[in-house]
């Protein structure tokens, strides 16, 4: 996040660097905050009405493409990320075991 921008904002740029989709929010669904043993940060999840659906990389990212929910389990997420998506009902995999106490 940069210093002069909301959460809302950051998450839109985010979404633009690293997909090349632009977006107009709608809500924001969830915050969780999670901290490892050397960092604290929060995953700020904001529902968006996107411009276009069609993601390409962008300047932040070497991919960006749609994948169904039954390839979760083979992608390296951030911690809390599986968790998040099946809270959402993004996603209906079990949650990992170092991730139910958040």
């Amino acid at each position: 996040m940069e210093l002069h921008e909301s959460v809302v904002e950051a998450a839109l740029r985010e979404l633009f660097e690293e997909t090349g989709i632009a977006a107009v929010p709608v809500r924001i669904l969830q915050v969780q905050e999670l901290a490892t043993r050397t960092d604290a940060y929060a995953i700020t999840t904001v529902l968006v009405s996107p411009r276009w659906l069609e993601p390409r990389p962008a300047s932040d990212a070497t991919d960006a493409r749609w994948i169904s929910p039954s390839h979760v389990p083979r992608l390296s997420l951030a911690p809390g990320v599986e968790t998040l998506l099946r809270r959402l009902r993004l996603y209906g995999g079990p949650i990992p075991a170092d991730q139910t106490s958040s």
